[in-house]
Parts: structure tokens; C-alpha cells; sequence
């Protein structure tokens, strides 16, 4: 096994003080190694998700729209 040493002071020692004392961590080391799994899972699901939205896009097909039509839909959208 690996061992990583890091120095976290200030703010963000605080913090991290606090998270492991409310969501009840017995150590800096559990805590961390939450939050790294917990990141990797959400890295994990983002990749999956954009997979899915290419394979989806390459399914529909090529558009017969011009590009700037299909622009200025989806910026309809985000009004």
C-alpha cells in the first residue's frame, strides 16, 4: 500500500476538522479516502453519461439543418 502525506492548514484544516467530527470519520484518513472514492464514482458516472449523449447523437443521424439553425434552437432553450 501507498502512503501519501499532505499538509492542510488554516481554513481548510478547519474544515476538514469539522466534516470528520459531523459525518463522524475516525480519522483525516478515512475521510480523505471518502472523498476520493466518492469523486472517482462521480468522474465514473459523468464519462458514462457523455457516452451515452454521443452514442445517442451518432444514433439520430446527420441533421439537414445548418449549424446556425441548431444554434440558435439551443440557445432558445437556455432562455
Amino acid at each position: 500500500m501507498t502512503s501519501h502525506t499532505i499538509t492542510l492548514t488554516g481554513p481548510i484544516a478547519n474544515l476538514l476538522d469539522r466534516q470528520m467530527s459531523l459525518k463522524g470519520y475516525g480519522s483525516v484518513s478515512d475521510y480523505v479516502a471518502d472523498l476520493v472514492t466518492r469523486d472517482a464514482e462521480t468522474q465514473e458516472r459523468a464519462a458514462a453519461e457523455l457516452k451515452a449523449m454521443l452514442e445517442a447523437a451518432k444514433q439520430s443521424g446527420t441533421s439537414n439543418r445548418a449549424l446556425d439553425e441548431i444554434l440558435q434552437e439551443a440557445r432558445a432553450r437556455l432562455s
